[in-house]
């Protein structure tokens, strides 16, 4: 009788083990999922506000970039000339220690802007 007690508290003991294991682990896994999904949120973002600068530049070819706020975020679109009429576009968003910035390249070609593919810098 006094084994079998030993033997089922033992028993109770890993159960409750595991499930706080399980439990950790399940918190874990959501918090790592959030971040991405921030990181993912900021890109998205900072991809956006390149396009607007794109479009900004392309009505007047005298912007060259802002800062804007938007709730938490924090956005800069920056427009570098890199030669005659070429340009370099960049747009870096951030919220909290996170930030992502992405560019692409306006090449004045023939009369007409070509622009590069967006790229994460």
């Amino acid at each position: 009788s006094g084994q079998a007690v030993i033997v089922l508290v033992l028993v109770v003991a890993i159960v409750v083990l595991m499930f706080t294991h399980v439990t950790i682990l399940s918190f874990s896994s959501i918090q790592t999922s959030d971040e991405y999904t921030s990181g993912e949120f900021i890109q998205m973002k900072a991809e956006g506000y390149l396009e607007s600068a794109a479009i900004r530049y392309l009505r007047d070819s005298t912007y060259t970039g802002e800062t804007l706020n938007e709730g938490a975020y924090s956005c800069t679109m920056e427009v570098q000339n890199i030669g005659g009429n070429d340009r370099d576009l960049t747009s870096t968003c951030s919220r909290g220690g996170r930030a992502r910035t992405v560019g692409m390249q306006a090449i004045y070609n023939a009369g007409v802007f070509e622009f590069s593919a967006m790229e994460q810098r």
